[in-house]
């Protein structure tokens, strides 16, 4: 599903048009929609609610296996994200408050040195909504607005610096929302 989608994100970039995703009535499986339906739906709605707990460990996994094996770092952004998105049942503005949290007990050397030079840079910036609105969602949504070009600089910037910490979220999520072990050492181990 998730390689579905990532291909689907990358087809409405190269179109530069948006490609809603809706799920079929009778079973989960998603496609592509190129008229928008009135009643709409995205990538988001619909999809993970009917998981299984097992089934979203599994997906957790190979979503976060993808995040650290893409080629390119806004591609990591999309499968993190969508770690994060099934380990904690949360989407969009219900991941600030875990972010909040998850933020204050970061397990990785690596996420916390990216977190500290993150609240460095941008001073009294509230990060989970900086994450969500200038990461998430342009990654996510491709040509809707914020829009994120992957060949600016700053945008390339942004991301390679947020790349760490994402990683450790997603895999603190895994282990402390799933019970899983993601693979990732703690600090210290």
């Amino acid at each position: 599903m998730a390689l579905i989608h990532s291909y689907l994100s990358c087809l409405a970039w190269e179109q530069n048009r948006a490609i809603p995703i809706v799920a079929h009535e009778f079973n989960s499986v998603p496609f592509a929609c190129i008229q928008p339906r009135s009643m709409g739906g995205s990538w988001e709605q619909g999809m993970e609610t009917e998981l299984s707990p097992n089934e979203r460990q599994e997906l957790a996994l190979a979503s976060f296996r993808q995040g650290i094996s893409a080629d390119l770092p806004i591609e990591s952004v999309f499968h993190f994200f969508r770690v994060l998105e099934l380990a904690t049942g949360r989407q969009n503005k219900d991941l600030v408050p875990w972010f909040q949290h998850a933020l204050q007990n970061l397990r990785s050397f690596e996420a916390m040195g990216s977190l500290e030079a993150m609240q460095q840079r941008y001073l009294g910036l509230d990060l989970p909504k900086f994450l969500i609105n200038r990461l998430r969602h342009p990654v996510i949504h491709a040509k809707t607005p914020p829009i994120m070009n992957p060949d600016d600089a700053r945008a390339a910037e942004q991301v390679s610096e947020a790349l760490p910490l994402l990683r450790g979220l997603a895999s603190d999520a895994i282990a402390r929302d799933l019970g899983l072990q993601s693979g990732e050492p703690a600090s210290g181990s």
